[in-house]
């Protein structure tokens, strides 16, 4: 299954652990996680599955044991899906 970016939105990095995404479309503002925000960077060049996501983006990032890093992966795309943000294709 793959993953891409549903709409097209700003991010601003707040330099917190946090970054903000506006959702051009509706008009919705999210505070996202560093991590939730470096998956929707990468989806935003091109649609791509939990393994492609997690061999490129940094384990650290995510804050969980290397053995569960695909399972936060899916976390947050099931996050970011319910936001409406990202969707499966």
């Amino acid at each position: 299954m793959r993953w891409q970016v549903s709409k097209l939105g700003e991010f601003y990095d707040r330099d917190e652990d946090t970054i903000v995404y506006f959702d051009r479309a509706s008009g919705d503002t999210h505070l996202l996680s560093t991590f939730a925000g470096s998956l929707l960077q990468e989806l935003g060049e091109r649609t791509m599955t939990v393994e492609e996501l997690a061999s490129i983006l940094p384990k650290e990032a995510a804050a969980v044991d290397t053995d569960q890093f695909e399972q936060a992966v899916k976390a947050v795309l099931e996050d970011l899906s319910v936001l409406d943000i990202i969707e499966r294709c």
